[in-house]
């Protein structure tokens, strides 16, 4: 089952499909009508999956990878606003 963060006022949400595994594979943020605003994919590959994500404020979804890359993102449109490494 996916798990759906909401965004501020009319901005959609964040979804983190589940992938069976415990991992999330994509950020995906849909707008109100249930289109695709945008999609984040882990930032390693496909050997690569997210862990967490949460909603930091009212403007950035942080998302942090197995790989150990945590990410920000704007969530209005996807655009990568900042990355360290935390291990």
């Amino acid at each position: 089952m996916a798990q759906k963060i909401a965004l501020p006022g009319e901005g959609g949400y964040v979804e983190l499909p589940d992938t069976g595994d415990g991992y999330i594979s994509a950020v995906v943020c849909h707008r109100p009508d249930g289109s695709v605003g945008w999609q984040a994919l882990a930032p390693s590959g496909e050997r690569d999956a997210w862990v967490t994500v949460s909603l930091e404020g009212d403007t950035t979804v942080v998302a942090t990878s197995w790989s150990g890359w945590r990410v920000h993102f704007d969530a209005a449109t996807g655009t990568e606003t900042g990355r360290h490494f935390t291990k």
